[in-house]
């Protein structure tokens, strides 16, 4: 008869316990720890270098050294859970130690993207649990080893382009003659059309809008007065700032405006050296698609997307103009920026039978209709005829019966 009670567990060898473990070396030497001073790109640098998805221009222009300065800035901005004045303060705090998975999950998931030496340590370890060992003296509020240990488990579920404030699309400025553009188009969670009068309207606008790091310029088909166009420069530098694209593109092409055209290229090349020089400051990349047209254009080129002779006079530019247009535009710009499909609002019958130069509130008054007889013939009955006219009929005998 056997011993009663809890049969003993079979020990494993000591040696399958330590293959399924990896232990963090110094910082000096390890690039998987939190503290190594890693030499890629992203670090020694802003944090938009690393993470250019994140609108907090507080986060975007704090210098990172290492993973764990990453990793603290991500989980300051990306913390659900506190408001913008919590935020500001804690990315202001020099000494900061606050970290959460989410924000170390993404500033692995940065670093493993720009440096080889930590893609090919992380490639080691995979399916191994990361031991790190304690980044303070005291406790901070969390344990590092198992922060890790999720960080390193959630790296398939972090997104590629992650946005912290979705609700800022990319601002695509546009002149007055787009203006049937910014109603009569789809909307799109990605692109915002915006349309301004004068640069004056687009500075005032663009500070209302929350800060985009995104911004596509199509200038004017006249030329815009300096102080219009100093305004205008100071509201791209506050959603710049940080860094970001810029990207100026021509309005089309009319032969009846050649010369303004023209004069136009040569203020948006001036404009450009403005904003890059080195006195300025500028952080944000800006591509000139305007002022770098030669005697020939390129083909694709927006500019002549729509002919040389697109609309007449000063009219608006109809909806699916403006539809080309942009597409267009998107397929240019595909190596800067990432635009979506543009389509044509679907137009009910209503609208459909009041025309395309007639707006919705300007209803034509119903005409009055005209009363008109129907279009019959009356078939009469002989016989009846007969009976009315029955007594001045002449008889003729004596045994007629009228009836």
């Amino acid at each position: 008869r056997g011993k009663r009670g809890r049969p003993k567990k079979n020990k494993a060898p000591r040696s399958n316990i330590i293959c399924c473990r990896v232990d963090v070396g110094p910082p000096q030497e390890d690039p998987l720890h939190l503290f190594h001073p890693c030499t890629c790109n992203i670090f020694h640098a802003k944090a938009q270098a690393a993470l250019p998805s994140l609108r907090s221009d507080l986060a975007r222009s704090k210098p990172v050294n290492n993973m764990f300065q990453l990793a603290n800035v991500a989980s300051i901005v990306l913390d659900p859970f506190w408001g913008d004045r919590r935020k500001e303060l804690e990315l202001l705090n020099k000494d900061s130690k606050h970290l959460t998975v989410l924000g170390l999950a993404h500033a692995i998931a940065a670093h493993r993207s720009s440096c080889y030496a930590f893609g090919m340590a992380l490639k080691a370890a995979h399916g191994k649990r990361i031991v790190h060992p304690p980044l303070f003296p005291q406790y901070p509020g969390y344990h590092i080893e198992s922060y890790y240990a999720q960080a390193i488990e959630r790296l398939d579920q972090v997104p590629q382009n992650y946005d912290d404030s979705p609700a800022n699309p990319t601002i695509i400025a546009m002149p007055l003659p787009f203006l049937r553009g910014e109603t009569e188009l789809e909307e799109s969670d990605k692109a915002k059309i915006m349309v301004y009068t004068t640069f004056d309207s687009l500075a005032a606008q663009l500070n209302e809008r929350p800060i985009s790091a995104a911004i596509v310029l199509v200038w004017p088909d006249s030329m815009p007065s300096t102080v219009h166009l100093n305004r205008t420069m100071h509201a791209l530098e506050r959603h710049l700032q940080c860094g970001g694209t810029l990207d100026m593109y021509p309005p089309p092409y009319e032969e009846g405006r050649r010369e303004a055209w023209h004069e136009i290229k040569r203020l948006c090349a001036e404009v450009v050296e403005v904003l890059t020089g080195p006195a300025r400051g500028f952080d944000a990349r800006v591509v000139d698609s305007y002022g770098t047209i030669g005697e020939t254009v390129a083909l694709g080129h927006p500019a002549t997307s729509l002919g040389t002779s697109p609309r007449r006079g000063d009219c608006k530019y109809h909806p699916w103009q403006v539809a080309v247009y942009l597409n267009q535009l998107r397929k240019f710009a595909m190596n800067t920026l990432s635009l979506p499909h543009f389509f044509v609002k679907k137009r009910d019958k209503r609208d459909e039978e009041q025309g395309d130069d007639k707006d919705e509130g300007e209803k034509p008054p119903k005409k009055k209709t005209k009363m008109s007889r129907p279009d019959v013939m009356y078939l009469r009955d002989a016989k009846t005829e007969r009976q009315k006219q029955s007594h001045l009929i002449k008889q003729k005998g004596k045994h007629y019966d009228p009836k």
